[in-house]
């Protein structure tokens, strides 16, 4: 739970590391961007059950309702 600019800057360091020194890492978040710039894989936890796990591509058209619920959710974009 950081705020936009620090995880901008973090998931940045995350991605040099990783094609730098060649690191496997495991991160968890809700922020469907930084997942989506980290991820070579990603796994949808939904009570206490992996509902899905695949690419990022895989996700945006996985059939499981909560799993695009999820992902409409996290692009609303409200306007004043």
């Amino acid at each position: 739970m950081v705020d936009p600019l620090m995880a901008q800057l973090l998931g940045d360091l995350i991605k040099r590391l990783k094609i730098q020194l060649h690191l496997t890492s495991l991160v968890v978040t809700h922020d469907m961007r930084l997942a989506k710039k980290l991820a070579d894989r990603v796994m949808f936890l939904y009570e206490a059950k992996a509902i899905f796990f695949g690419t990022y591509p895989e996700m945006e058209k996985c059939t499981e309702p909560i799993v695009q619920e999820f992902l409409q959710l996290d692009e609303l974009k409200i306007e004043a």
